[in-house]
């Protein structure tokens, strides 16, 4: 039984995945729009210019009275993947059923108008890890944060059959911090390459 602190996407660590990794396509894609206050807007992160990630996207738009983010969608592979569509819900609605710091994050990365990559671990199917990526977007022809595109790509263990394992970061059974398994790996790109558009996983 799990007593400590559980929450939505636990983080493993933070660091770089390989240049073909789909994350990071999209992370240089975001840098290749940015403009001249600091951030892309709508006009270049559209459908179409989103194509090879689309369904790996989850969109979170900022709400000034209430001061806080509302899952305008929810990326149907990222669905598969956690098993949940929280298409119409609050960053604190996830803060409130995981305990965890979910709608602080989405507005500190809208705040350092910088992308925010990390591995993360998926609290609904424990043994799944993902590379997940946060990107301050502004409306079309805004120039304030107030969109962040969450997007994540499910990472596979090399191993057939093996789940990755350690304990929630924080928890009480725990007395030492959370370390990824090492035979969890990213995708190869080939498998993203298999239907011509990247692949979350389920």
């Amino acid at each position: 039984m799990i007593t400590g602190r559980i929450v939505y996407f636990e983080e493993i660590q933070r660091g770089k995945v390989p240049a073909d990794h789909p994350a990071d396509s999209l992370r240089a894609y975001w840098h290749a729009n940015v403009l001249e206050h600091g951030i892309p807007d709508r006009n270049s992160f559209n459908p179409e210019g989103l194509r090879p990630w689309l369904g790996c996207i989850s969109i979170y738009k900022f709400l000034e009275e209430q001061g806080d983010f509302i899952n305008a969608l929810e990326g149907t592979l990222i669905t598969k993947m956690t098993g949940q569509d929280w298409t119409g819900k609050l960053a604190s609605d996830v803060d409130i059923a995981f305990r965890s710091t979910f709608r602080k994050e989405l507005s500190d990365v809208g705040i350092s108008k910088q992308p925010l990559m990390n591995t993360v671990q998926i609290f609904q199917k424990r043994y799944k890890t993902a590379t997940r990526l946060l990107l301050p977007i502004a409306e079309k022809d805004g120039r304030e944060a107030n969109q962040i595109f969450l997007a994540l790509f499910r990472n596979f263990p090399k191993n057939p059959g093996h789940r990755a394992t350690g304990r929630v970061l924080g928890s009480a059974s725990s007395s030492q911090p959370f370390r990824p398994d090492r035979r969890v790996r990213l995708v190869p790109p080939s498998v993203y390459r298999q239907s011509g558009k990247a692949v979350c996983g389920q």
